[in-house]
């Protein structure tokens, strides 16, 4: 098992390194020091919401954790680091809706509050939703999916704490029965192809975590 990029899940310090981290990301972004406070009382805002278990401020932070290993390979480091923050900003338990409106809730932040170009606030939103409408052909785009997915290739203690927290989440809407139904339909789904769509992680992890899903399906009989 390599844990090069899943160290983080090892290595943290409760709430104090999660406000940390994320912290240390808004503020080294372009932002006017208002616009700054701004953001922070956003992400932390949507992402502490009561019925957030997994898709918290906790999967922020390790995103932004896993994402410093990987600075030589990104081009455009804003980018990426909008795109964390806002990729699941809305969250309502409706995957592919959420993640539209989502892009479109970053959209509208960022035109609103930042001096970005106009074609590196459509890369954000593209990186959140782009996978719903086209086939993943930019690099950053893929990156983002893979670090997003990185949980999948989790050692077993880690990817049952995943586990857990998504039937915790998911149980303040659906049956026990509909959300195994809904993981059934969706690592189905995500083993159709490849995992993951950077060479990178395809060589690091798509072993481990073709294997936690095999072994998943396999429990729901």
């Amino acid at each position: 098992m390599s844990v090069i990029l899943i160290e983080p899940f090892y290595n943290w310090n409760g709430q104090f390194d999660i406000k940390n981290t994320i912290n240390e990301a808004i503020d080294s972004l372009t932002l006017t020091d208002g616009n700054k406070e701004k953001l922070r009382t956003f992400v932390f805002d949507s992402y502490n919401e009561p019925h957030r278990v997994y898709h918290s401020t906790g999967h922020i932070y390790y995103l932004l954790k896993a994402v410093k290993k990987l600075d030589y390979l990104i081009e455009k480091h804003e980018i990426m680091i909008y795109t964390i923050l806002f990729h699941d900003i809305v969250y309502n338990m409706r995957p592919v809706q959420d993640e539209k409106d989502s892009a479109e809730k970053a959209k509208d932040w960022l035109y609103s509050n930042t001096d970005l170009l106009s074609s590196h606030i459509e890369q954000v939103a593209y990186n959140i939703f782009g996978k719903h409408q086209v086939a993943y052909d930019c690099f950053e785009n893929k990156l983002f999916h893979d670090l997003d997915n990185l949980i999948l290739a989790g050692p077993g203690t880690i990817y049952q704490g995943y586990l857990n927290s998504i039937f915790k989440e998911y149980s303040s809407k659906y049956s026990k029965e509909e959300i195994i139904r809904g993981r059934v339909s969706f690592l189905k789904y995500i083993i159709k192809g490849d995992i993951f769509k950077t060479n990178l992680f395809k060589t690091m992890y798509e072993k481990d975590a073709l294997n936690n899903i095999i072994k998943e399906l396999e429990s729901y009989g």
